[in-house]
């Protein structure tokens, strides 16, 4: 479905509910829509992940009109919430990004599959801010990424293969885990691609980012496991691109 390109782009952290649930109805049929899920009665698609506070949700819209979304998640040595990669890649992701740095993934990233796939708008203004965080907020950056969003990954965003393919429950494709030292790569990132550079007003946006994104919890004595992620109906969820 094609948008007057007249029409602004305004991007927001989503922070109440009506809203969270829009988000989970575009991420359900970006991913439906790439047979990457399958059907669900409920219409969208949520994790655990979501319900946690060192995570962040962007909504993108153009006008009026939700057309992207993408989470930030963060993580520090020593607290208790980790990211969905720590329970996927485990060792890999150990030895891929070094001890005791700030790390913050990028996932759950999702265009409206309704509107023009070849305008690159609205992935650069959701990576612009995904990059704004990572870049104040740590000092590694990860993703787990499909193969066909790999090159993508690396030519543009200058990011590392850390991981042969790993499967998620219920993604039906295998997703590579990525790495980037943040501060070796963003002045070159944004040399090439200045679209990317974050400005004033997108540094404002940071206000908005609750205090407990980036809190350090101690870890507790015993080990901690991660449940499974749940989706919206109840059922095992990644938390992947």
């Amino acid at each position: 479905m094609a948008i007057s390109s007249r029409e602004t782009l305004r991007i927001q952290l989503v922070h109440d509910a009506a809203l969270r649930d829009e988000v989970f109805r575009l991420r359900y049929r970006a991913y439906l829509s790439e047979g990457e899920i399958p059907e669900s009665r409920s219409g969208m698609f949520a994790d655990q992940y979501d319900e946690r506070p060192n995570q962040v949700t962007w909504a993108l819209f153009h006008g009026e009109r939700l057309v992207g979304t993408m989470r930030s998640m963060f993580y520090q040595p020593g607290r208790q919430l980790r990211l969905p990669e720590h329970k996927v890649y485990g060792d890999e992701l150990l030895q891929a990004v070094p001890e005791n740095v700030r790390v913050v993934s990028g996932n759950r990233f999702a265009i409206d599959p309704e509107t023009d796939r070849s305008d690159k708008r609205y992935s650069f203004a959701l990576l612009k801010h995904h990059m704004m965080v990572t870049l104040v907020k740590a000092d590694w950056a990860i993703a787990a990424v499909r193969s066909n969003h790999l090159a993508f990954y690396r030519r543009v965003l200058q990011m590392q293969i850390a991981s042969e393919p790993r499967f998620y429950d219920e993604m039906n494709s295998g997703f590579t885990l990525l790495t980037a030292n943040v501060l070796d790569n963003y002045s070159a990132i944004c040399s090439r691609h200045p679209s990317l550079r974050a400005s004033t007003s997108d540094l404002a946006l940071l206000k908005s980012i609750p205090a407990s994104f980036d809190t350090v919890v101690s870890e507790p004595t015993s080990p901690v496991t991660d449940q499974q992620p749940v989706s919206a109906q109840g059922s095992v969820s990644p938390a992947p691109h």
